[in-house]
């Protein structure tokens, strides 16, 4: 019995952290060794190993996104900081991050991102080699890879004072610069690890390159959606209850793209932000500042007509009953008799033709505006615009039916623009991304017996007979 005892005593057992230590998961070591050289990329990047320090943010594993927001981070977009300790943080926090990188003059790069056939379903290599062969090659610079085998190429940005755009510029073929950003290596997916191809110093972007990503100078409010009236209008309906950081930005760039960033569109978005008991006059004024430095064009005139028909469904009926009241009010004011001392005299000169042409930046002229309740009549389509076969078209057609040759050159109009194929886009704002196919509406609006239908059929007849040849009926 004392030797069962013995025996007993002179046994080990082992603590709770050995037992756990002995049962730790088989690569739970190569996964902390990842983390740390992540952590220890991150913090490289930030203190200039590539040339400018850069900003970083963490990355959700496989998701070009931040694990951190703008609204808890001071306004900084995807939270991204190139402060060491807050570095060491983020990838202490989120120890599986990958290492976000913003491209554009914040970074001072700017980032080619070729796709595989393989990886994406599109040669964008082989684009870029056609790309390369027209405009001339890259000059050696630092490149990394994807997993699916993507060559992302980055070139210095120029910084001087321009803005380039981050957009595609060929098949499978994209570049990171305003508002884009990038993963880079050790960053780990499901499918592995992004990596170095080799370590050239970053290059200057080649010319013809900056060529296609630079937006266009412009004034304040050249490409402004809508009239500032009916914005402010639309933005008078929508509430502002404190609402938070992130839908307060939101709006901002809604408003700095329906108006085109002029002063006009500030003043609506300072009025709307006055609403709530957090506003600040200078930040205010910072953040309209900041989307001039990188322009929104994924929001703009269409959210503000949306949330405000939302918060209000009237508010659009009222803007239409008071902008009727003052186009009649102009027109009475533009229409009133002169009083009899300004009425001329027998012995006055006598105007000519000239004196009623309009004089430029006349302070005084009034213009007539159109009455909507008085017949108004149409000035002529200028015909002349048309390829000679189609105004020779137009006139006889016209004079067989009896109608205004308007009517038939409106509907050719429409007619032509609902022929063309879907590949043919037209390019709406200079500086946004937002293209449409060329469809025209038209609305012919006439007198009972004017003969609308018949110009709108023989508008439409050539088509008809193509599709009849072309059916073999």
């Amino acid at each position: 019995m004392a030797a069962h005892k013995k025996k007993r005593a002179s046994g080990v057992r082992p603590s709770k952290a050995q037992g756990a230590a002995r049962k730790k998961p088989q690569g739970s070591e190569t996964r902390t060794k990842t983390q740390g050289s992540t952590l220890a990329a991150a913090l490289s990047c930030a203190r200039g190993k590539y040339g400018q320090p850069w900003y970083v943010f963490p990355a959700p594993p496989g998701e070009k996104k931040s694990y951190k927001a703008a609204s808890h981070s001071n306004g900084a977009k995807w939270g991204m900081t190139n402060d060491p300790e807050e570095i060491q943080r983020d990838f202490t926090r989120w120890p599986n991050a990958g290492i976000g990188v913003p491209a554009g003059a914040i970074n001072g790069i700017i980032v080619v991102d070729a796709d595989t056939l393989k990886g994406h379903g599109v040669d964008g290599l082989g684009s870029l080699k056609d790309l390369q062969a027209t405009h001339g090659p890259f000059p050696a610079t630092l490149e990394s890879e994807s997993p699916s085998g993507s060559v992302h190429y980055f070139f210095q940005h120029p910084n001087d004072g321009s803005r380039y755009r981050s957009i595609s510029i060929a098949p499978g073929v994209d570049v990171k610069a305003a508002g884009g950003m990038v993963l880079v290596p050790p960053t780990r997916r499901p499918d592995g690890a992004y990596r170095w191809r080799h370590a050239s110093p970053i290059a200057a972007a080649p010319a013809w390159l900056l060529t296609l990503l630079k937006v266009e100078e412009r004034a304040p409010g050249d490409d402004q959606e809508a009239e500032p009236d009916i914005i402010a209008a639309a933005m008078a309906a929508i509430p502002n209850d404190d609402v938070p950081w992130d839908e307060w930005n939101r709006m901002g760039m809604a408003t700095w793209r329906a108006t085109g960033g002029n002063e006009e569109g500030f003043a609506i978005f300072d009025d709307w932000s006055q609403k709530s008991s957090k506003y600040n006059a200078a930040t205010t004024r910072k953040r309209w500042e900041g989307y001039s430095r990188s322009p929104p064009d994924s929001i703009g005139a269409g959210t503000i007509f949306y949330l405000a028909t939302k918060a209000d469904p009237d508010w659009l009926r009222r803007y239409d009953n008071e902008l009727m009241a003052k186009l009649r009010a102009a027109n009475l004011k533009a229409r009133k008799p002169k009083p009899e001392d300004e009425q001329p005299k027998p012995d006055d000169p006598q105007p000519t033709p000239e004196d009623d042409e309009p004089k430029p930046d006349d302070p005084q002229q009034e213009v007539a505006l159109i009455d909507p309740w008085e017949r108004y009549l149409v000035p002529p389509f200028p015909v002349d615009v048309f390829p000679a076969l189609l105004q020779d078209y137009v006139a006889a057609q016209a004079e067989i039916i009896g109608c205004d040759p308007t009517c038939i050159a409106m509907s050719i109009l429409a007619t032509f623009s609902g022929a063309l194929d879907h590949r043919f886009e037209l390019k709406m704002m200079r500086n946004g991304n937002w293209c449409a196919t060329p469809r025209l509406w038209v609305l012919i609006v006439g007198d009972p017996g004017t003969r609308k239908t018949p110009g709108m059929d023989a508008a439409l007849l050539p088509l008809k007979h193509q599709d009849y040849r072309m059916r073999g009926d």
